[in-house]
């Protein structure tokens, strides 16, 4: 379903996308790449989440094809599903640059600069996943600047404090640009939808991440990029307040 790429042996251990234990609970295309890749979407944790009280995500874990990390990320959640809320998982957004070892898709376009016009097919996955889902919040995956980033209101805030604590990272605001032909993902989903969402920054595997970072980042093993996305994920969960629900409305 996946393509194979550098990220797979960036370092020893590193599985790629293919690799699973499980099954998902559903899987569906939602868009193809520039290069006609399939780019697929996997809904993993409870059937029905909203009858239950429970949250749904969307979980986009790798939008630049050089960003190794998120790829653990699909990983975790396909070891151990949530029980706690639903995710749609991207596994990746940009399959040409993810086969290709490069930051942008096959064109050149970097794909989460182009939150506004969202002319590339890629992106329009994204979108269209969106309007389907209506998430309670999308987080972004990205390498290797160890950062948690809100974008919206209350519930992105809250949460993102949480992860930010929880993964020992830096916690601000995600960026955000003033020209439409620069925004950012998350700009143009909050602009459509009204979607809060989280940027999520981990560190990087290998020096070879990412090559042209500058300054260059400091790099973790992949059992302690693993301990980041645990807590990540787990602070996803509103601490226990006699609810039972993912975040606070009671």
């Amino acid at each position: 379903m996946y393509p194979k790429g550098f990220c797979d042996e960036i370092t020893e251990g590193m599985p790629g996308l293919n690799d699973r234990e499980h099954l998902p609970v559903r899987v569906k295309q939602i868009g193809k790449s520039v290069l006609g890749r399939p780019i697929w979407a996997e809904y993993w944790g409870p059937t029905d989440p909203s009858r239950k009280g429970l949250e749904t995500y969307i979980i986009v874990a790798q939008i630049h094809g050089n960003e190794c990390s998120p790829t653990l990320v699909v990983d975790e959640i396909r070891k151990n599903p949530p029980t706690a809320y639903g995710v749609w998982l991207i596994p990746t957004l940009n399959p040409d640059g993810y086969a290709n070892y490069t930051r942008n898709n096959a064109v050149g376009r970097d794909l989460n600069a182009d939150g506004h016009s969202q002319k590339q097919p890629e992106t329009a996955a994204l979108k269209a996943l969106t309007a389907a889902v209506r998430p309670s919040l999308t987080i972004h995956m990205h390498s290797p600047n160890a950062f948690a980033g809100r974008y919206g209101g209350r519930t992105a805030d809250e949460v993102t404090a949480r992860m930010a604590k929880a993964m020992g990272v830096r916690y601000g605001r995600a960026g955000f640009r003033f020209e439409k032909v620069e925004w950012f993902l998350w700009q143009g989903m909050e602009a459509d939808f009204q979607a809060q969402s989280i940027l999520v920054e981990l560190h990087a595997v290998s020096p070879l991440e990412v090559p042209n970072a500058i300054p260059r980042p400091s790099t973790r093993t992949i059992d302690e990029v693993r301990i980041e996305i645990r807590a990540m994920l787990g602070a996803l969960v509103e601490p226990d307040i006699g609810c039972g629900r993912a975040r606070s409305h009671c």
